[in-house]
């Protein structure tokens, strides 16, 4: 079974991936986020300019880890994902959109995507699209959890992600499993999992 979890900030990719793996024992590939050097001066700085400085940077920085992931991953029948090349896509997609990336940079990570495509994005791999609402997410971030990177974002922000993913979700074949975010994240795994096991079954028809 090869799982790859995707969602908005703060729609519980990485606690979803943790309850599944307690149950099914599955190797995990978290999303490397605390080690990327170029993250929180992207998220500390207040000026556009300085935004516009490190968002390239910061993604090519993920990207390199989901071309190291991806070799790992070719080595195991069997893995789940926290976020992965798709999750890059829709990042650079929505910068694009905010105007934190040229154009020069957009067109250049996507040219590297798109040579590279088959050495990050596999075809055997069941990818679900955990569809919190954006309010949810935003009342996570800002009350729950509250990663001092964080304090700063804003509801727009993740609105323009969640329309971003649902675009892109279209053109990678990804699953959406719609959520209230009232869900217990016992419940979010049983969702996945049957959903898995419901697509299983259909290829095997």
């Amino acid at each position: 079974m090869r799982i790859e979890i995707l969602g908005n900030i703060g729609a519980g990719k990485t606690e979803t991936c943790k309850e599944i793996i307690r149950r099914t024992g599955l190797h995990f590939f978290r999303e490397e986020f605390e080690d990327n050097p170029f993250l929180p001066d992207f998220y500390a700085t207040k000026s556009l300019q300085e935004h516009n400085r490190f968002c390239f940077p910061l993604q090519i920085w993920f990207l390199t880890t989901y071309l190291r992931q991806f070799e790992e991953r070719k080595k195991l029948n069997s893995f789940i994902l926290d976020a992965g090349a798709i999750t890059g896509f829709a990042y650079v997609s929505n910068q694009k959109e905010l105007g934190l990336l040229s154009s020069d940079e957009y067109l250049t990570y996507m040219n590297f995507v798109m040579q590279l495509k088959e050495r990050l994005i596999d075809d055997k791999t069941h990818r679900i699209y955990l569809d919190v609402p954006p309010e949810v997410c935003f009342h996570r971030i800002t009350q729950l959890r509250q990663r001092e990177m964080e304090t700063d974002m804003s509801l727009d922000y993740l609105k323009g992600m969640s329309e971003t993913y649902h675009q892109v979700n279209s053109q990678f074949g990804v699953h959406d499993l719609k959520l209230t975010g009232e869900e217990s994240i016992e419940e979010v795994a049983d969702s996945v999992l049957n959903l898995i096991n419901d697509l299983e079954h259909q290829s095997s028809e």
